[in-house]
């Protein structure tokens, strides 16, 4: 607990001390919010309907609000930190810590959200919510977004982890870094709801982790029909929980398996 309460005090310092791009993001990110409301308008107006895939005005517009915090709640370094650990040799290094170094980076990842939450995620909601304000939120799909959101940030560290750990093979990783962020934006409902993907092509997205990152904590988020009810609610828990449990099991067995092949000098 002392570590994480260390790792959480320097994340803090560390948006305190570059307060510039915090000031930056509270006036760029209002005025993508501007242009989306703009484009959307312009959209369900000249389609002369309220709803255009079972999303209202306001929720597609808030879509893409909530993509972009979720973004910064779940976003890591974990994949770069291991990379670059992995080729400068610090690697042997950390391996002498009295923690292992799963949960250093787990820590360090969950501290540094933290700070986002505090720093970003709040105030840019208050800021979104005094422009155009989500007339669709209440109190009981807030408190159902809560925990889903925390098992998205769990499996993007996990695939990040996996990320980190391929450095060990293939040296640079950085490359597939972009090529998973991109995968998972995609597939994740990320980039656009799902709801407008063939139907094919939204049954792989619903064979995969991605769509519970993006588009599943949306809809409850959204308080959308299709996430209505605490059986689809506890449903999703314990789905995005056995994917968690499942990767977790990959971290471990990659870890064992790529440690035979590390070669520390001197230990």
């Amino acid at each position: 607990m002392r570590m994480i309460y260390q790792t959480l005090l320097i994340s803090i310092k560390l948006f305190i001390v570059h307060p510039k791009a915090l000031v930056i993001s509270y006036v760029t990110h209002p005025l993508v919010l501007f242009l989306n409301i703009a484009i959307f308008y312009t959209i369900y107006d000249h389609s002369n309907t309220a709803m255009i895939r079972g999303y209202t005005l306001t929720q597609i517009i808030w879509y893409f609000n909530i993509v972009h915090m979720i973004k910064i709640l779940i976003s890591n370094n974990t994949d770069h930190r291991l990379s670059e650990q992995i080729l400068s040799g610090e690697l042997g290094n950390v391996l002498l810590r009295p923690i292992s170094l799963f949960r250093f980076e787990f820590f360090n990842a969950l501290t540094l959200r933290v700070g986002g939450l505090i720093f970003e995620v709040i105030p840019e909601f208050l800021i979104f919510t005094l422009i155009y304000p989500p007339l669709f939120l209440d109190f009981q799909s807030l408190c159902k977004f809560i925990p889903v959101v925390f098992l998205a940030f769990l499996i993007y560290f996990l695939i990040s982890y996996l990320v980190g750990l391929s450095a060990i093979i293939t040296q640079n990783n950085s490359s597939m870094r972009r090529l998973v962020f991109t995968v998972a934006s995609i597939l994740g409902g990320g980039m656009i709801p799902l709801d407008f993907f063939p139907t094919p092509l939204r049954n792989i997205c619903e064979a995969l982790p991605f769509q519970y990152i993006f588009y599943i904590p949306i809809q409850f988020c959204l308080n959308r029909d299709t996430a209505a009810g605490t059986d689809i609610w506890l449903l999703t828990l314990s789905t995005q929980f056995m994917w968690v449990v499942v990767l977790f099991g990959l971290c471990l067995i990659i870890w064992k398996l790529l440690m035979k092949r590390i070669v520390v000098v001197g230990g």
